[in-house]
């Protein structure tokens, strides 16, 4: 009897996919890797809530490390006992004089070269008085400057077109030291005819001072009709009001105040000492929220919440595996090959995007929340821990993730679905699904949403050109294998 001869395999196709299963076997496949990710998903979410508060404290760093701004007019106070921040507090003009001005200073009527610290803004108002917020007094303090000085504002204020927008943005060392020596040059001429304005007589008209907010103490000296040296403090104290973002206050904007027990044997009273040191300084900068619960089951929805998303975090690459394993068997090898290798950039992407938000995104965020509070008037010292948890992991999780875009697109174009007219003309949809993330994931200030989308948006343009060097790689080579047919015809 003859044997038949074996029959070989069929040979590897890479068109084809996985091996073929019928609906219960693939709805079987899918139930194991649900039951697989959901006993991972538990394992890390168990784990992140034993090690709770080493994640809050790692979610909590980007809240310590952020800057406390405030509005260019407003003035501020630390208050510390130790080392200890008791509060921070904005105080009116009066309140500020009372509490920073040296006590052994002579002529206090008088400002310093140091109190002038908008120049630029305060010569736009000076040489062009309808564009100030106080147009009445720009003009009467414009028209009472000196020649030289008229002449140093307006060489002050050419100097962007005399050195060119290149050089002013990106000055060389003489360039430099060029502009500071102009700045200071008209900061103390300023100065001189400032305080000559003061001691020339009273200030205040009604018309004039029309617009400008006086503080209710400012308010009851003028009604007060005063004289003298009362006079002259009154006229500095007007100036202050009128150009409160350009003259500040003795040149500070925020200082640090100690709380100071001093005893006389019966009693224990405690003063407030000004904190000049650079320790206190750096204190002052930063931010100073604390995060509160705010009913008595809130620690266990809060520890609940971080766990979650530390959890959905830790054992990612875990369900990411998992989901392969039943998805690969139906891919073509083609497409398999392509997916390998963008898993390869998949991770390091994704801690770029993370690390992007964490050290420089969500510090910006959080101060421009507190400055947009402190606008509508609001305190911004206590935040809810909930809330604050779920902000800064949703914005960590959704940069990250963002930060994938260039492998997905690269992958759907090495496969087929995608190229690079598709990729260009998306570019406009692309720009406004961009901003509408930096809007869903972070806070309603501006400057955050752009932060978030320009780099979304460049990672874009990034895959487009990739996408278009290919095709041209693609159609070098196929014109070459072309030629080379031809040639061998």
């Amino acid at each position: 009897m003859a044997i038949e001869p074996e029959v070989d395999p069929l040979p590897h196709d890479e068109d084809e996919g996985g091996p073929v299963k019928s609906f219960l076997e693939h709805l079987e496949d899918l139930r194991w890797v649900l039951i697989k990710s959901i006993a991972t998903l538990a394992v890390a979410i168990l784990i992140c809530l034993v090690g709770g508060n080493y994640v809050v404290e790692i979610l909590k760093r980007p809240l310590e490390k952020a800057q406390a701004r405030y509005r260019s007019d407003e003035k501020v106070v630390v208050v510390r006992y130790g080392t200890n921040r008791i509060g921070t507090y904005s105080l009116d003009l009066d309140q500020w004089d009372a509490v920073v001005a040296p006590p052994n200073r002579t002529n206090s009527w008088l400002l310093e070269t140091n109190e002038i610290v908008g120049l630029k803004s305060l010569t736009t108002q000076l040489l062009k008085p309808s564009k100030s917020d106080a147009p009445e007094v720009s003009k009467f303090v414009a028209d009472r400057l000196s020649p030289a000085t008229r002449t140093q504002l307006t060489n002050f204020n050419d100097i962007p077109k005399s050195l060119g927008l290149i050089h002013y943005y990106f000055p060389t060392q003489a360039e430099k030291t060029r502009m500071a020596a102009v700045s200071a040059e008209l900061t103390r001429s300023l100065t001189t005819d400032l305080n000559r304005i003061i001691e020339s007589g009273p200030l205040y008209d009604p018309k004039r001072f029309d617009g400008v907010r006086l503080s209710p103490a400012t308010q009851k000296v003028v009604a007060g009709n005063p004289t003298g040296q009362d006079l002259l403090k009154l006229n500095r104290r007007l100036l202050l009001h009128a150009f409160p973002m350009e003259i500040t206050s003795y040149g500070e904007q925020v200082v640090v105040v100690q709380l100071e027990p001093k005893s006389d044997g019966n009693s224990l009273v405690l003063g407030l000492q000004l904190d000049k040191s650079a320790e206190a300084a750096e204190a002052a900068k930063k931010m100073h929220v604390d995060l509160v619960n705010m009913s008595p089951a809130g620690a266990f929805f809060v520890a609940f919440q971080v766990a979650i998303y530390a959890g959905i975090a830790l054992s990612s690459p875990v369900l990411f595996y998992f989901l392969a394993q039943f998805i690969f068997p139906a891919l073509k090898w083609k497409e398999k090959k392509y997916i390998y290798r963008g898993m390869l950039f998949f991770v390091p992407l994704f801690f770029i995007g993370a690390s992007f938000c964490y050290f420089l995104l969500l510090p910006v965020a959080l101060a421009a929340s507190q400055l947009y509070s402190s606008w509508l008037g609001f305190s911004a010292t206590f935040w809810q821990a909930e809330e604050y948890i779920s902000f800064v992991a949703k914005f960590i999780l959704g940069m990250g993730l963002g930060f994938e875009m260039p492998v997905v697109i690269l992958v759907l174009v090495k496969i087929g679905l995608l190229n690079y007219n598709i990729l260009s003309k998306g570019r406009r949809y692309m720009i406004i699904i961009n901003l509408i993330l930096g809007a869903l994931l972070t806070t309603p200030e501006v400057l955050t949403q752009v932060l978030m989308a320009v780099p979304l948006q460049l990672l874009y343009e990034i895959s487009i050109w990739i996408a278009w060097y290919w095709e041209r790689q693609e159609k070098k080579r196929a014109a070459a294998e072309e030629a080379a047919e031809r040639n061998q015809r």
